[in-house]
């Protein structure tokens, strides 16, 4: 049997049996009442026996109310009602550990006319956690799990919690700066040692030769000298170009025939790489004029000139006549005592002065050669022919090369460009 929560207390009547309930004794008639659908009761008064009411007799139905009575005669008290109406609880719909927990809190609900709880009102129920503060969940916690938030590129990288000390927080990415090799993204731009930072430069790899020649090269985060010289076959330029630790060996470019450009024999001469310098050196060294054999023997431009002339224009002695050359012609039409008295050592600077020619070998002065002859190895002195042709300072100011590496063929045509000097 329900029993109605806050109705009256309820009575049953025992409808199955048709009993009714049986009288007091008194002192009326006896009396039978009739049931309809059991048999009465008799009771016993003090007048005598008087009938019962009829069992069934005695309920009209009506509409259950919450009063503790069988209103509707089923035989049950206050069904179908769960509370008395106008009544009220606490209620909580949520976990029973979660109540008052956090943001959790009952509600109330108040009971409805017809016996129903209603909705249980002003309760708060767990919800999804938020950034407040608060136990929004109701699991103990707050503001937990609300995940992280990653920002920026490279070094301006940045994790930060999502919510801090119940407020949202923003990612703001570092600040870059100027890219390194280091093998990190310094400028935030999603590259790392982009640019070839701190490279460049100038460096030396430890080989020999052009392949010492090396830049600087961001390499894997640190800064390496990368090669620039690569090797090749060697050639004529001061340089160890095939990288074996030899500079220029093998005469590289040189060994083919050349023309110096000097008269006679002395035009003939063979390619050397000098100081650097593919330079031609003659083959053939001046001698003295020999008479009668078609030879320009001392390299003057003139084929036995001399002969029938009692000596050289380049020594001292008897005169000479206008005959024995253009030079002497020259030298008897200026200074006619050279070839009227006597051939002296006037005569023979003045081959150089008047006939602007270094064929005797006194207008070498204190070289260590004729200005006229290139042997590759040694270089001149500044003012070694000072006092005889006076040449070699006005060339080296013009080409040092001739007083510091080697007086080479090119000074040789230098003597006749700054000089105004020939060599026959």
């Amino acid at each position: 049997m329900l029993t109605c929560l806050g109705c009256a207390t309820g009575v049953t009547s025992d409808l199955d049996e048709g009993q009714g309930n049986e009288g007091p004794t008194g002192a009326g008639d006896a009396g039978q009442g009739a049931g309809g659908a059991g048999q009465g009761g008799s009771g016993h008064g003090a007048g005598g026996e008087a009938a019962g009411g009829g069992g069934a007799s005695g309920c009209v139905p009506a509409s259950e109310a919450c009063d503790g009575l069988d209103n509707n005669c089923e035989g049950l008290v206050d069904e179908g009602f769960d509370c008395k109406p106008g009544g009220t609880q606490e209620c909580f719909t949520g976990e029973p550990a979660q109540k008052s927990v956090g943001a959790c809190k009952a509600g109330k609900q108040t009971c409805a006319p017809e016996g129903k709880w209603g909705e249980c009102a002003g309760q708060v129920l767990p919800a999804k956690e938020s950034c407040n503060g608060a136990d929004d969940d109701c699991d103990g916690k707050t503001d937990e799990e609300l995940g992280t938030t990653k920002c920026g590129v490279g070094l301006c990288e940045v994790t930060i919690e999502n919510c801090k000390s119940g407020k949202p927080v923003s990612c703001t990415p570092g600040k870059p700066v100027a890219e390194l090799c280091d093998g990190k993204d310094n400028d935030c731009d999603g590259q790392i040692d982009n640019g070839n930072p701190q490279g460049g430069q100038p460096c030396i790899t430890g080989k020999p030769g052009v392949c010492g020649q090396g830049k600087m090269e961001c390499v894997g985060g640190k800064g390496q000298c990368q090669q620039v010289g690569q090797s090749s076959p060697e050639k004529c330029d001061g340089q160890d170009n095939d990288c074996n630790g030899q500079t220029d060996e093998g005469n590289p470019g040189g060994g083919v025939s050349c023309s110096t450009g000097k008269p006679g024999p002395c035009d003939p001469g063979t390619m050397l790489c000098t100081g650097g310098k593919l330079t031609c050196q003659q083959s053939y060294s001046p001698v003295p004029e020999v008479c009668n054999d078609g030879k320009d023997n001392d390299c003057n431009g003139q084929v036995d000139d001399g002969c029938g002339c009692s000596h050289s224009k380049c020594q001292q002695g008897t005169p000479l006549k206008a005959q024995c050359g253009g030079c002497e012609a020259q030298i008897c039409s200026a200074d006619p005592y050279c070839c009227d008295t006597q051939w002296d050592g006037m005569c023979v600077d003045e081959v150089v002065t008047i006939c602007n020619s270094l064929v005797c070998p006194a207008s070498k002065g204190w070289c260590p050669h004729s200005l006229c002859e290139a042997n590759g190895v040694v270089p001149f002195s500044w003012g070694c022919d000072s006092g005889q042709a006076n040449c070699v300072s006005l060339v080296c100011i013009f080409d040092s090369y001739c007083c510091s590496i080697d007086w080479d063929s090119m000074c040789v045509q230098e003597v006749g460009s700054y000089c105004g000097l020939s060599c026959f």
